[in-house]
């Protein structure tokens, strides 16, 4: 069980130093029509404090009720430049996805518009009717993938660095 104050501080986490983030399948992209494009969703935190992601490791894994990836960056090169060690964990799971955010949505701060988004456009794939274990991806209606891509470009926007806040 994950208490308030938890979900509180992984959102302050997620915040400062975490990423929500939607990415569009390159093969669907480029070879198949948009209503079968495979959106990823995924949430991320990275530090170089490994107390502070092994503790962001065991709430997105308790909330989420999945493994999360972990990737620890320690190349020859980011030692000769002094760097620290990097650790980086997240999930890409839709439901995952969807449980962490729905979980931390009410501390967030910073990346509220973004969860708010990525939640909006989780809540079409329920409107598709396809059965969860179905291989392949699944085609939708145009109005869905329009709105799917509609919340990725406004995702997209979210992202790019040196915007306003308006």
């Amino acid at each position: 069980q994950v208490t308030e104050q938890e979900k509180a501080w992984l959102a302050g986490i997620i915040d400062g130093e975490g990423c929500i983030s939607c990415a569009i399948n390159q093969k669907s992209a480029t070879d198949l029509p948009a209503k079968h494009v495979h959106l990823k969703l995924m949430v991320q935190v990275a530090n170089t404090n490994s107390a502070i992601v092994l503790e962001a490791k065991r709430l997105f894994e308790a909330i989420a009720n999945k493994k999360c990836n972990v990737n620890v960056s320690n190349s020859a090169a980011q030692r000769n430049r002094g760097n620290k060690v990097s650790y980086c964990i997240w999930v890409s799971s839709h439901i995952a996805c969807h449980k962490l955010l729905s979980a931390v949505r009410p501390y967030l701060i910073g990346k509220k518009d973004q969860a708010e988004l990525m939640l909006k456009m989780r809540a079409t794939f329920t409107k598709t009717g396809v059965q969860k274990g179905k291989q392949g991806i699944q085609p939708v209606t145009q109005a869905i993938a329009d709105e799917r891509l509609s919340y990725f470009k406004q995702l997209q926007k979210l992202h790019t660095r040196n915007r306003t806040n308006k």
